[in-house]
């Protein structure tokens, strides 16, 4: 093989093989991530532990079409490397097929936790209005992946290469207005108690973390595919992303176990916790905490309780409101 050959072949399928392993060893971290959830959280909701089953099926099957575009790559094309990477492998479709079911399940997982912390189907169904036309577009660029029959006809052709930034655009979009909304309900519900406080600055960064990787990574893959178009670095970018979102879920849950000292976990995938204030109607606060989270909702019942004046001659004789606060992480 020429210099000039050889390097073009390495330019061109050489970040796609070399992520390809990196989308191996992130399924290897999910995988783990499962084992350690599906023995940890048996008391989960069916509805749930369902989903991480699927979610991780669908991983698997995602990593096993991976592995055989590596494979065709690497041995079936062997004898004819440059123009055999040109052409586009079927089992790249699938992928992405399987990449957009996976979005479906984990940000349904996120939408369900902005529901439970907002209460409101129309905030909701803010990050659902842009997330049905991201999966929709990205079923349509698995079409296209079986349309055409080279790399170069799929970016070179203009709506295939329309479809796919506005899919990924899309993809930012979502990502941004869950993670704004999930630090903003957060935010919203928290406690003057600094136990609680450093609680919701721990989800706040878990949250940032998790939808920051998929909006640079997002981001990134629209960048490479103008910037570098005689590569496949793009395409290895696509693989990886599933991986992002399948190990950002799971670990959402599992982080569950570092808190669970605070509060019970609860069959839906959350830390119910509780919170009970008491308010003296003379304008002073008593608070009376055995857990914190964050707020989902609350009940007030009013009650007059007299104490000795020895103990609490500030609270005798007054009426006493006792909030509980459910909290939901």
């Amino acid at each position: 093989m020429a210099a000039g050959t050889q390097a073009a072949f390495e330019l061109l399928a050489g970040p796609l093989l070399v992520l390809i392993g990196f989308a191996l060893m992130l399924f290897g971290v999910f995988s783990t991530q499962c084992y350690v959830y599906w023995f940890t959280y048996e008391k989960d909701s069916r509805m749930l532990r369902t989903a991480v089953l699927l979610l991780w099926a669908f991983e698997a099957c995602h990593t096993a079409f991976c592995m055989h575009i590596a494979y065709t790559y690497l041995i079936i094309y062997f004898g004819d490397p440059v123009h055999g990477v040109e052409h586009i492998v079927w089992s790249v479709g699938i992928t992405v097929m399987c990449e957009m079911i996976i979005v479906i399940i984990v940000e349904s997982f996120y939408l369900h936790r902005i529901y439970r912390l907002s209460e409101s189907a129309l905030i909701t169904a803010l990050p659902a209005f842009f997330l049905v036309p991201r999966v929709v577009l990205g079923f349509a660029v698995s079409a296209y992946l079986f349309v055409f029959d080279t790399w170069e006809a799929f970016t070179g052709h203009p709506a295939s290469e329309n479809i796919l930034n506005t899919s990924l655009s899309l993809g930012v979009v979502t990502d941004l207005i869950i993670t704004i909304l999930l630090i903003y309900y957060l935010r919203r519900r928290q406690s003057r108690v600094s136990r609680t406080k450093h609680i919701i600055q721990r989800l706040q960064r878990n949250t940032v973390n998790n939808g920051a990787l998929s909006v640079i990574l997002s981001v990134v893959i629209i960048i490479t595919l103008h910037a570098i178009p005689n590569s496949l670095l793009f395409a290895g970018l696509v693989e990886i992303i599933s991986k992002v979102y399948a190990n950002s879920m799971i670990a959402t849950l599992n982080a569950r176990q570092s808190i669970s000292k605070l509060g019970n976990t609860s069959k839906d995938g959350f830390n119910s916790i509780q919170l009970s204030v008491r308010e003296n109607t003379n304008g002073s606060t008593r608070v009376d905490m055995s857990r914190e989270g964050v707020f989902i909702n609350s009940a007030a019942t009013q009650s007059t309780d007299r104490y000795d004046q020895k103990s609490d001659p500030a609270a005798s004789g007054t009426t006493i409101m006792k909030t509980t606060e459910t909290f939901v992480v």
